[in-house]
């Protein structure tokens, strides 16, 4: 019955709005109306009946809500989308909005990246339906999320969604949506699953440096390597859940080892990268050598942290690497950024510089003026590879850089900054550790 009344409200829908809008609506047996929403994988939704009216949540092991526009509205959406979504709460929505986006720098490329929050601010406190808008200004009509959605609400404190519409324009009342809220804080409850973010796999807890600030020294577990089978066994089950696991950030290869030790390294990420499972490596980068280097990039690795940290001589002694001076040391480090470069792959390369300004144990770099001779003597070298390279010339601006530098103390008392040496074809970043 319920099946009948969602293709009735459905094809009503096409009839008075046409191609400018879609909407969903809650009926004692589920979702009506023509914006679709999947019941599966991370995204299982059940109906609450919450003051008199019935309300899509997500289910206790299940941390999503799932939204699939009309292919019609979807091809229109070109200039963006406006989310107009009905919900029971005290103030405004304890939940999230995040949608397929061209903003190729928010999360996972810009596929869920978040949306703006605006509320009226009206009688806080009191529990009762309310509305939110969301605009969607950079909606991308062509890319879907899991399970074919354009858009998905994400669990934070609460989800009682009750209606909602999704329009080319503005509603008539958008100006009295005057205030922006803040991300709803994460409120974790017993018995309800919650999405992995990260996922690391150490394929070895060996490790060449005896870095002074590493926490090497007091792990009792016994030094060892994975087995490469292992490690694909882990791989394709990661592959296997993806549409239940969601959008993940590329796996990490390592926690407390160097992953370059390990003999079978290019071709365990080559067998996940195969597989659409990204991988992120951090290195210490006192192993690169031309021949496993090439081999990572032509394994289309997706992100390489070089984890240089010590820019300068004495610095490096607190790595404790006996076997290597630091002026071969920085060379491994150049070499990979220049084959990054020559071989043009696709990796994302990053370079960590540890800045200890706010640090009181230890100092590595902890003046702002250190900070910005170390990057603009990386800004020489990317200039030279540009010119040997031919690569069109970037500009740095100094000023933006320095503000970048000047950061604010965090919890570890490091500091962080970040420089973009090349855009897409050829990019690569320096930034502080933390």
């Amino acid at each position: 019955m319920s099946t009948v009344l969602s293709r009735l409200g459905s094809a009503l829908g096409r009839l008075v709005h046409g191609g400018e809008s879609a909407e969903m609506r809650v009926g004692p047996g589920g979702p009506l109306g023509d914006i679709a929403v999947p019941r599966e994988a991370d995204g299982v939704w059940e109906v609450r009946t919450v003051q008199g009216r019935p309300c899509l949540s997500p289910d206790e092991r299940s941390y999503y809500l799932y939204f699939v526009l009309p292919a019609e509205l979807r091809a229109r959406a070109k200039s963006g989308l406006w989310l107009d979504v009905e919900y029971l709460g005290d103030r405004f929505a304890q939940f999230r909005v995040q949608y397929a986006s061209t903003d190729a720098g928010a999360d996972h490329g810009g596929l869920y990246k978040s949306a703006e929050q605006r509320w009226d601010g009206d009688a806080v406190g009191l529990r009762r339906f309310r509305r939110a808008l969301f605009p969607l200004p950079d909606f991308d009509h062509a890319r879907t999320q899991n399970q074919g959605a354009s858009f998905r609400i994400e669990f934070r404190r609460e989800v009682l969604v009750t209606r909602l519409t999704a329009t080319l324009s503005p509603p008539a009342d958008a100006e009295a949506f005057t205030r922006s809220a803040p991300v709803p804080e994460l409120r974790k409850m017993p018995g309800r699953l919650y999405p992995i973010n990260y996922l690391f796999i150490e394929i070895t807890n060996a490790c060449n440096f005896k870095c002074t600030w590493c926490p090497d020294d007091v792990m009792g577990r016994r030094r060892g390597f994975m087995k490469k089978e292992k490690a694909f066994g882990i791989l394709d089950e990661i592959a296997a859940k993806r549409s239940w696991l969601g959008p993940i950030y590329p796996v990490k290869l390592h926690q407390m080892g160097e992953p370059m030790l390990h003999p079978d390294l290019p071709a365990i990420v080559e067998y996940a990268e195969s597989r659409g499972v990204g991988i992120e490596l951090n290195t210490n980068c006192g192993l690169i050598t031309p021949e496993n280097i090439e081999a990572l990039y032509r394994a289309r690795l997706t992100n390489l942290i070089l984890s240089y940290q010590t820019p300068d001589a004495d610095s490096f002694k607190t790595r404790k690497a006996p076997r290597i001076a630091f002026d071969a040391y920085r060379d491994k480090v150049r070499l990979a950024v220049e084959k990054k470069v020559a071989l043009g792959a696709r990796t994302h390369l990053e370079i960590d510089i540890m800045n200890t300004k706010y640090a009181d144990s230890y100092k590595i770099v902890s003046e702002d003026e250190q900070a910005m001779a170390f990057l603009e003597d990386w800004i020489a070298y990317a200039r030279s590879l540009e010119q040997k390279h031919g690569l069109a010339p970037r500009a740095h601006d100094a000023q933006a850089l320095r503000a970048r530098t000047s950061s604010t103390r965090t919890r570890t008392g490091a500091a962080t900054s970040c420089w973009t040496a090349w855009s897409s074809s050829g990019s690569a970043a320096t930034r502080g550790a933390t």
